[in-house]
């Protein structure tokens, strides 16, 4: 149940499996429970008759499930949840509670750099130089992202030196209650954020006036009263669908931003990268699949 961060560790479900009780302020109320992936009696699902004792009953073989799952995966002997996939979806689960107990700026990083949508980079020169790392972006993309010509090969370049970057980031929502005046801070962000003013066309390559807040395009949050704007160039959006993706009224994105000013409870941020972000849960999996994949098992 801890490991699991206390959810069901089916990646479809993901359910909470535990909480107060309404009657009782000194109980809980837990409705999940330790599944064995191979089950510790002979004739039940997924019996390894190679195990020990031991290793049946050992955390390894543990699987935290809410009551609908651990009932689920033992139907008809097991057959339709073999042992390599239960196997995934435990490692996932731990990875996403960690993840979600550890939030810091690099796993915002980590998550984004693989599906970047914009990247300033004006912003990174100065980044780079402000940070003293030993990076050096191409000036084949100063003036923005070509909207012409197969540029595929430059795109991954571009990705693979970003990746490399470190970003001295806060979370913006700490940022804005640590500081009264965040002005110069470098922040990150993830989430649900809402889209205005995205070019019409996906390959709109004008140049717009972003200073001009109340008409510049961007991406914005809230947190309690505070909004959290982003104007941004969509000259250095990378692809088509990546304008397709800013204009479609609110969109997933991870990454990071510098902030330029707060006005009275609007906080405006210069973005450096944006990225299509995905929960803890669903890049846990992935991770946790490709890793399985890769190891041939």
């Amino acid at each position: 149940m801890l490991r699991a961060g206390g959810k069901c560790s089916r990646p479809d479900c993901g359910r909470e499996t535990f909480g107060p009780s309404e009657a009782q302020a000194t109980k809980a109320i837990i409705l999940g429970q330790a599944a064995h992936i191979c089950s510790a009696s002979p004739g039940g699902a997924r019996y390894d008759l190679s195990q020990t004792d031991a290793e049946r009953h050992s955390l390894e073989n543990g699987l935290w499930l809410c009551e609908n799952c651990a009932s689920l995966i033992d139907k008809n002997k097991g057959v339709d949840f073999p042992v390599s996939l239960l196997k995934i979806w435990k490692k996932a689960s731990e990875a996403a509670a960690q993840d979600r107990l550890f939030r810091l700026s690099e796993s915002v990083r980590d998550n984004c750099v693989s599906s970047l949508i914009f990247m300033n980079i004006p912003r990174l020169h100065h980044l780079i130089a402000l940070t003293k790392q030993p990076l050096e972006l191409p000036t084949y993309f100063d003036d923005g992202i070509p909207g012409e010509g197969y540029i595929a090969p430059e795109l991954n370049s571009l990705r693979r030196i970003i990746a490399q970057m470190r970003f001295p980031a806060l979370q913006w929502q700490e940022a804005i209650k640590m500081f009264a005046d965040p002005t110069g801070l470098v922040v990150s962000f993830e989430g649900r954020f809402r889209t205005r003013n995205g070019p019409k066309e996906a390959r709109d390559r004008s140049e717009r006036d972003i200073s001009d807040i109340e008409n510049a395009p961007q991406i914005y949050a809230k947190s309690g009263n505070i909004k959290f704007v982003m104007p941004y160039d969509p000259r250095f959006l990378t692809t088509a669908t990546a304008g397709v993706e800013m204009r479609r009224g609110s969109t997933n994105v991870g990454g990071f931003a510098s902030i330029k000013y707060r006005e009275d409870d609007v906080v405006v941020a210069s973005p450096f990268i944006i990225g299509l972000y995905s929960t803890p849960e669903a890049r846990a999996f992935m991770n946790a699949l490709v890793a399985h994949q890769r190891a041939g098992r």
